[in-house]
């Protein structure tokens, strides 16, 4: 975030956010980067408008593996706080991965990512502990922790290619 002329923060990434210019990773790391960027940040919004739009289909979907496993069932969703919640969770981690998409020097992006999928994969175990063994925390724990620890070996070796 920089300042502007009027004492305003601007929260659009400027030059200023980029890392040096002499810095520069691989055009083929950063096309991989740029990539699945692109793609989580779709991912990430396709599951915000399903939370939105169908918000049970999604209990109803771990619920039968639930079965399938003879695992305890969640019971399902009102539409409730928690839902405003989970889509605008979605729709921030969805703007994450496209200003990664679009700024792939900027390091900043994908620390905040890893760090919102790796608190939800975290909160998921520890629910586990706490409520006792949902697939839905169990599945969202390891899609999560997944999706962070993908997203810092990315822009690890984007970091390693820029130096």
């Amino acid at each position: 975030m920089t300042q502007n002329f009027s004492g305003g923060v601007n929260l659009v990434p400027t030059a200023d956010m980029q890392e040096p210019s002499g810095a520069s990773s691989s055009l083929r790391d950063i096309r991989i980067y740029r990539f699945v960027s692109l793609l989580l940040s779709v991912l990430f919004a396709f599951v915000g408008l399903l939370f939105l739009l169908a918000p049970n289909s999604v209990i109803w979907t771990m619920n039968g593996l639930s079965r399938i496993l003879s695992m305890r069932e969640s019971l399902p969703l009102e539409f409730n706080f928690f839902l405003i919640l989970a889509v605008a969770y979605m729709y921030l981690v969805a703007l994450l991965a496209f200003l990664m998409f679009l700024h792939p020097g900027n390091t900043l992006f994908p620390w905040m990512l890893i760090n919102a999928k790796g608190a939800t994969a975290v909160i998921s175990i520890c629910l586990v502990l706490l409520h006792g063994v949902y697939i839905v925390y169990i599945m969202n724990g390891i899609v999560d922790g997944s999706i962070a620890l993908g997203v810092f070996m990315l822009s690890r070796k984007m970091r390693k290619g820029a130096a």
